[in-house]
C-alpha cells in the first residue's frame, strides 16, 4: 500500500470526526470542548500522522516511536484521571478498583497464603490478573499504581514484538509485518487499556504469544514450541473463561486439515483425541464459573447492556460492531465518559476494518487457509459478545484486537482497487460506515 492510500484513510478519519463533532454537539447544542474532547483530537491526528511517518522510516525505530507514543498519552491520561475525576484509574472505574483493593489487602501475606486466598475468593476469569496485580503491589515501590501502568506498556510493546514476528511467521512478508507492528503500536485504544489499572494488557500479550507459538509449532513441529503453546492457551482460561475453549479450536481444525502424507488418516486420529482432550481440560480449570455463566439469562444481560429489550435490527448493528466495530460514541449529549474515552480508539479500528474486509475476501479467493485459527478465534468471540449484547464495548474484543490487525496489515499491503469487486470496494463501504456511524449516534 502506497503513502497515497494512507494519506487518504487519515484524511477521511479526520473529516468524518469533524464532521460528526459538528452535527452531534454544535448543532444539538451538546458539550463542545472539555479536557476529553481536546485528548480525542490529539490523539486522532498524532496516530493517524505517526503511522505515516513510521511507514517512511526504518522498522528499528518503530519501537522507540511506539513507546514514546505510549508514555506519552498513557500518562497524559493518568493525569486527566487524577485531575479531573479524583482518582488514577479514570472514569467510574469499578473493576480497577477491586482489582487494586484485592492487591492492597494481599499486600502483607506472603505469596503462598496471597495464592491461597485468590483460589478461594477470586473467579477464574479474574485469577490471573489479581496473581500477577498482587505480585506488583509486594514489590517495595512508592507508587504501585504508576509502575503498573509502565509495565502496561512494557506489555504492549512486548506484543508489538509478537504481532512482527507472527505476522511474517503466517505470511512471509516483511513488509506485512512491518505494517502490522506501527498499526497496532499506535491504535489508541491501547493507550486506553493500559492507563487503566485493567487485566487488558497482560491478556492480550498472553493471548498473541500463545498465537506465535501454536503456529511456530506446527512451522518447525517442536514439541517443546506445542507445550508453551497449549499453556498459554490455557493460562487465558485464567483472564476470560472460554478464550482457551475458542483458541484450542481455532488451531485443531487448522492442524486437523492440514495433515498430509502417510498415515494421515491416524495422525488425524491422533490429533482428534488430543484435541478433545485439551477442551476438556481447558473446560475443567473454569467449569465452575462457564458452566454457571450459561445459566444466565442472556435475554435480560443485553436488555440491561442496550437498555431495551433485543430485537433483531438490534442483533445486526451488535453484529456489525461484531465483525467490524465497535462504533464511536461522539455525541456527548447520549455518551458517558467512559464511551468517549474509548471512541478514537474505536474509529481508528473501524476506519482500518475495510483493510480486514478487503483481506478476508483476498485470503478467501486465494484459499489461504493459514489465517484460519484467527478468523475461528476472533468469530467465536464475536458470537458469544453478540449474544450477550457486548460488542459494542472494546474491552471484551481487545484481546484479539492484535491477530485482527495482522489482517488488517495485510489487506493494507495487498490492496489493490482492481482486485476488490464494487460491492466492497472502499468508497462503498466508507459510505457504509458513515451512515452507521451517524444513525449509532442518533440513537
Amino acid at each position: 500500500m502506497g503513502t497515497k492510500h494512507l494519506y487518504r484513510v487519515a484524511l477521511f478519519s479526520v473529516v468524518l470526526y469533524a464532521f460528526a463533532f459538528s452535527v452531534f454537539n454544535i448543532i444539538t447544542m451538546g458539550s463542545v470542548y472539555d479536557v476529553i474532547t481536546v485528548y480525542q483530537l490529539i490523539i486522532l491526528s498524532v496516530s493517524f500522522w505517526a503511522v505515516i511517518v513510521m511507514n517512511e522510516i526504518h522498522i528499528k525505530y518503530a519501537f522507540i516511536l511506539i513507546f514514546l507514543y505510549q508514555v506519552t498519552f498513557v500518562y497524559l491520561l493518568y493525569t486527566v484521571y487524577i485531575l479531573h475525576y479524583g482518582n488514577p484509574f479514570g472514569y467510574n472505574p469499578v473493576d480497577a478498583v477491586l482489582y487494586h483493593t484485592i492487591a492492597v489487602e494481599l499486600r502483607n501475606l506472603s505469596f503462598a497464603n496471597s495464592i491461597r486466598h485468590l483460589l478461594t475468593n477470586v473467579s477464574v476469569g479474574d485469577l490471573g490478573f489479581t496473581i500477577y496485580l498482587q505480585a506488583i503491589y509486594k514489590l517495595p515501590l512508592s507508587n504501585p499504581i504508576a509502575t503498573t501502568k509502565f509495565i502496561n506498556i512494557v506489555f504492549h510493546l512486548f506484543s508489538c514484538v509478537y504481532v512482527y514476528r507472527l505476522s511474517y511467521l503466517i505470511f512471509n512478508n516483511i513488509k506485512i509485518s512491518e505494517v502490522s507492528l506501527i498499526i497496532y503500536g499506535l491504535n489508541p485504544i491501547s493507550v486506553y487499556f493500559n492507563s487503566l489499572g485493567l487485566k487488558e494488557p497482560l491478556f492480550a500479550l498472553i493471548v498473541i504469544m500463545a498465537f506465535y507459538y501454536l503456529y511456530k509449532s506446527n512451522k518447525n513441529i517442536n514439541l517443546i514450541y506445542y507445550i508453551v503453546g497449549i499453556i498459554l492457551a490455557l493460562l487465558t482460561g485464567l483472564f476470560r473463561v472460554a478464550f482457551s475453549i475458542f483458541i484450542i479450536i481455532g488451531f485443531a481444525y487448522y492442524w486437523f486439515i492440514n495433515i498430509k502424507g502417510k498415515y494421515k488418516l491416524h495422525k488425524r486420529f491422533a490429533l482428534a483425541i488430543t484435541g478433545v482432550i485439551l477442551i476438556i481440560v481447558a473446560f475443567a480449570l473454569v467449569k465452575d464459573e462457564l458452566t454457571g455463566k450459561l445459566q444466565y439469562d442472556f435475554i435480560a444481560i443485553a436488555t440491561h447492556r442496550i437498555g431495551t429489550l433485543p430485537s433483531l435490527p438490534h442483533y445486526v448493528i451488535l453484529s456489525i460492531s461484531g465483525l467490524i466495530g465497535p462504533f464511536p460514541s461522539l455525541n456527548n449529549l447520549i455518551s458517558s465518559d467512559f464511551n468517549r474515552l474509548e471512541s478514537i480508539g474505536n474509529l481508528y479500528k473501524i476506519i482500518l476494518s475495510y483493510y480486514f474486509v478487503a483481506a478476508t475476501y483476498l485470503l478467501y479467493k486465494r484459499k489461504n487457509n493459514s489465517v484460519y485459527p484467527i478468523y475461528i478465534t476472533y468469530f467465536l468471540n464475536a458470537l458469544v459478545l453478540i449474544i450477550l449484547a457486548a460488542t459494542l464495548d472494546h474491552r471484551f474484543i481487545y484481546p484479539l484486537v492484535s491477530i485482527y490487525f495482522i489482517i488488517i496489515a495485510y489487506g493494507i499491503c495487498e490492496y489493490r482497487p482492481r482486485l476488490i469487486p464494487g460491492i466492497i470496494s472502499m468508497p462503498v463501504y466508507y459510505i457504509f460506515i458513515t451512515i452507521i456511524l451517524i444513525a449509532y449516534n442518533l440513537r
